[in-house]
């Protein structure tokens, strides 16, 4: 039970420290967001050494002469790992190449999990140190876990750098330095000072790992009085050192001269980088007064407190017991013990010292290297106050001492893995205004600070959520305008963030897309304390079902197909984050949607919410005034030059002049067998599109409507005529809410064209006019027949209508409801038909399940029967084509045309079924004269064929 306990713990702390390295390791790598600016010169470094380049030289400080030894570590690493995958490659297909390097974006996937796996062997490492040390098992316990937790150990783990080099070979010349104490064997402190001078290739300040060898040597020799054997120990260490230095930095073999002159201006670079005039120019007294009361705090803050003062009360009882063996003057095991214990409790606060001291600004991570033997002081000191206090309340205290250090370093791991897992905000700095703005708007207006990105004070990370502002040209107009008064859409990138301060644009970076069946999390971030809040809900052409949850508030909402609702919910919990400059809160913000796609808008203020109902159909609702200044000639040039939907990639597809209407080209492209759609409001838009026409001249038919099932609006049908040669295509429409999700079709009715680049962006001249703000439209399902042939209108006035209502009534339903799922709110067919006419109905269905993940599943068949109820003819058509015809009044549904039917009475029957499972759904409130048919399918009326 004991062992089975010792496992679980151990495990447990191990779990812990790849959780904390592991998450929000590789972010960042898809989208190009590279926060922190030395990994790219050093996994391009890696890539060279890979490729067998191993002296190259840039003519910067910034590249040459900088460490890049634990990318050579790397390479010794990866080169039998490549190998061996190469190998498994050739084996599963011998047609691959013999040997196949990976590219440098790759290589960042490889180089960050190598510093997890090197974080990881410096914990065990520092184990075994404390081992040889004599710490007890709790005492083990407790260095492992203050280290699984550390936070600059846990950002060095997260940078493709050499900084995690530095914790390594560290760990690495403390153990040897543990065993040297022991029988003072010349070669473990050899091998310390190798592991020292590794440590300086990997990063410059590496070198001060050595303090602690130094020390001991120092000690032993003031102790002893044994000069002789100091200097002999010194000249092993030295040695070690500079073999150490040349293993990992091979380019001082091939070009000495070049790359120590390097390392050493490099080395000046550094140790003045971020000092200016402003320095230079204050007393040293003020220099002095700066770092201890700005930069010290600030570092020791990430190294912890607690951990810092438990590791002064650490070297006070090791220099204790030092002196207490000093006076025995007997150089035995225990003694040495002692002078070694003091030493590499000793060694961190003074290279903390040398480190800070002269320079204004100084990132935490550098002194990454030093929290092992803080937190080995640490729990040294800590356990030593237990081990002499003998009354109860100094054992709590001890206890309360052990706790405070797990919650401070626990709390800030925890803070720093919410952002680690997190997007960066150098996304949205870098990337956003050229997701915004086309290439023609730069340089147009001036560079102004459009918005606030600060997500976080200062970080373990530094480079982490930095606190650069998002600047774009024209930004001040942007600033004024608050929220342009077009219809927006969804930003085409997930991001983490919705910022709540700053412009609207029409790609809404406030707007977001939540498809069928998932859950999308985000956190909205507002720069003062947080009230009521509007979130704005936009459903596609399928029903939605969507659970909103903000701040520990929730609410769920069933909307139709095409429809939108605007609601308010206010905020009972965030996380407050705040420095001397800023203030933060960051609200979560959790949508879950089942059945059909919804759209979730953050109304952050009235104009927002107004813009969102004014272009969703809302007929009360007004827009916004243009601010003061704002003409609506700036605001059309403005919105000209912004993104709005596009062709990634120019795709080229020929059209010729067909008979038939599906040869066409449909925007967006549709790439699998699902229809792709974009959510376009109510509103007037412009397409353009370059087209080359092969033929003498050409025509093209432009048309949109409901994307998933071709349902076209007529009112926005418009045929272009196209010269010979290069065209650009410019269709100018306007349209109601509904079909929210839809595509624009082209067909070629003449000649030959070839379609290239597209766009489509809001029309911001045109006011909105009152017939485009209706919710729902009228559209023409029918494919070229005259609309309204052979149709009754009045859907409830045939004789089957009111039979069918009779039997209802009898039976005490209200209407014809399928499986618990659906009901039917309308259902019509045709009196007569000619032969080989195409017949139709009008039916409208409501979905009453919910949830219903299996949506989509769901069929109504059709069946045709003659006087001998033998089945004549036999179509269907998705349910949820029906779902949305129930908000679309007189459209009607083709079901093919009635080939070889001859005429005659004929009687039309329908049903559900599922496509997947093959099962019908059970009918109820539903009433056949037909006592004996199975209430599987009912009848919905009779035609008669001349």
């Amino acid at each position: 039970m004991k062992k089975t306990l010792l496992i679980i713990v151990w495990v447990a702390v191990i779990v812990l420290a790849v959780q904390f390295r592991t998450v929000g390791l590789y972010r960042g790598l898809t989208t190009g967001g590279i926060y922190h600016p030395d990994e790219p010169k050093q996994v391009l470094a890696l890539w060279r050494y890979l490729n067998n380049k191993y002296l190259w030289y840039v003519g910067n400080l910034f590249y040459d002469g900088y460490p890049y030894g634990l990318n050579h570590v790397d390479e010794m690493v990866l080169r039998p790992v490549l190998a061996a995958r190469n190998a498994a490659n050739r084996f599963v297909d011998s047609e691959r190449s013999l040997n196949t390097m990976p590219e440098v974006s790759d290589l960042y996937y490889f180089a960050r999990t190598l510093r997890v796996v090197y974080g990881l062997l410096a914990i065990l490492l520092c184990l075994a140190a404390s081992r040889k040390l004599s710490f007890s098992r709790s005492a083990l316990w407790c260095v492992a876990l203050f280290l699984a937790m550390a936070p600059i150990s846990i950002s060095v783990a997260h940078f493709a750098t050499g900084d995690i080099g530095t914790n390594l070979f560290s760990a690495l010349m403390l153990y040897f330095l543990c065993v040297y104490s022991r029988n003072h064997r010349g070669c473990w402190l050899f091998l310390a000072g190798v592991s020292v001078g590794m440590a300086f290739a990997c990063k410059y300040n590496g070198i001060l790992a050595g303090g602690a060898a130094g020390l001991y040597l120092v000690s032993n020799a003031v102790i002893y009085k044994d000069w002789k054997w100091f200097f002999r120990s010194s000249g092993t260490l030295v040695v070690g050192v500079i073999l150490g230095i040349v293993i990992l930095t091979p380019a001082l073999l091939l070009d000495w001269s070049q790359t120590s002159g390097d390392i050493v201006a490099n080395f000046k670079f550094i140790r003045n980088y971020g000092a200016g005039s402003w320095w230079d120019e204050m007393s040293l007294p003020s220099q002095a007064g700066y770092v201890l009361f700005k930069t010290a705090p600030r570092i020791i803050g990430h190294i912890g407190w607690v951990i810092i003062l438990s590791a002064i009360a650490g070297l006070f009882f090791s220099g204790r017991e030092m002196i207490k063996m000093a006076r025995r003057k007997t150089a035995d095991v225990e003694a040495r013990k002692a002078i070694l214990t003091f030493s590499i409790f000793m060694y961190p606060f003074v290279a903390f010292c040398l480190s800070i001291s002269g320079k204004p600004e100084v990132h935490p991570f550098h002194f990454s290297y030093l929290q092992i033997p803080f937190v080995m002081g640490a729990v040294y000191g800590i356990g030593q106050v237990g081990r002499y206090a003998a009354k109860p309340v100094l054992r709590l205290a001890v206890l309360c001492l052990l706790i405070a250090a797990a919650l401070e370093l626990g709390l800030t791991a925890q803070k720093d893995s919410f952002f680690w897992a997190r997007q960066d905000n150098n996304f949205i700095i870098h990337k956003n205004p050229e997701r915004l703005f086309t290439d023609k708007g730069r340089g147009v207006g001036k560079i102004a600070v459009v918005k606030s990105v600060f997500l976080e004070p200062q970080n373990a990370a530094v480079f982490r959520n930095r606190r650069d502002p998002f600047k774009m040209y024209g930004g001040a107009f942007w600033k004024d305008l608050k929220i342009a008064p077009v219809p927006s859409i969804p930003y085409p990138d997930d991001q983490d963030w919705i910022f709540a301060d700053g412009p609207v644009f029409p790609r809404n970076e406030r707007m977001f897309k939540v498809k069928r069946d998932t859950c999308e999390a985000k956190h909205i971030v507002f720069h003062e304390k947080p009230t009521t809040v509007s979130i704005g809900l936009r459903s596609g052409s399928w029903p939605v079902e969507i659970r909103i949850e903000m701040g520990g508030v929730q609410e769920t909402v069933r909307l139709a197909p095409n429809s939108q609702e605007l609601i308010s919910m206010t905020p009972e919990r965030w996380r407050h984050l705040t420095d001397d400059e800023h203030d933060v809160f960051l609200v979560p913000l959790e949508a879950e949607a089942v059945v059909g796609d919804a759209y979730v808008t953050v109304c952050a203020n009235s104009s927002d919410s107004a813009v969102f109902r004014v272009f969703g159909g809302d007929v009360d609702a007004v827009l916004p005034e243009l601010p003061d200044g704002v003409s609506l000639e700036k605001l059309v040039s403005e919105v000209e030059r912004t993104r709005y939907i596009e062709s990634a990639e120019v795709e080229y597809r020929f059209l010729t002049a067909s008979r038939s209407k599906d040869v066409k080209c449909v925007f967006p492209p549709r790439e699998t067998h699902e229809p792709v759609s974009m959510p376009l409001p109510c509103g007037t838009f412009i397409f353009e599109c370059e087209a080359l026409v092969t033929s003498e001249k050409a025509e093209v038919l432009m048309q949109i409507g409901d994307a998933r099932y071709t349902g076209v609006m007529t009112q926005a049908e418009q045929s272009i005529q196209l010269a010979k040669g290069h065209n650009v295509i410019k269709y100018v429409f306007s349209k109601k809410f509904a079909p929210y999700q839809c595509s624009i079709v082209m067909h070629c009715t003449e000649g030959t064209v070839r379609v290239g680049a597209w766009t489509l962006r809001p029309e911001a001249n045109q006011p909105v006019a009152d017939k485009y703000r209706i919710s729902n439209i009228e559209y023409r399902i029918s494919k070229g027949r005259e609309e309204g042939r052979g149709w009754r209108t009045e859907a409830r006035d045939s004789a089957f209508a009111k039979a069918t209502a009779d039997k209802q009534r009898a039976e005490g339903g209200d209407d014809v409801v399928f499986g618990d799922a659906f009901r039917m709110t309308r259902m019509s067919v045709p009196d007569e038909l000619q032969v080989d006419d195409v017949l139709s109905i009008d039916c409208g269905m409501e979905l009453i399940k919910y949830p219903f993940r299996d949506y989509s599943e769901y069929f109504v068949f059709i069946h045709l029967l003659d006087a001998d109820g033998g089945q004549v003819f036999a179509s269907g058509f998705p349910v949820a084509r029906a779902v949305i015809n129930a908000g679309v009044p007189g459209a009607v549904i083709e079901l093919g045309r009635l080939k070889g039917v001859g005429p005659g009475d004929y009687t039309l029957e329908m049903g559900i079924w599922n496509g997947r499972t093959r099962k019908r759904l059970n009918v109820s409130g539903a009433a056949s004269d037909d006592k004996d048919r199975s209430k599987s399918k009912i009848r919905i009326g009779k035609v008669r064929l001349k």
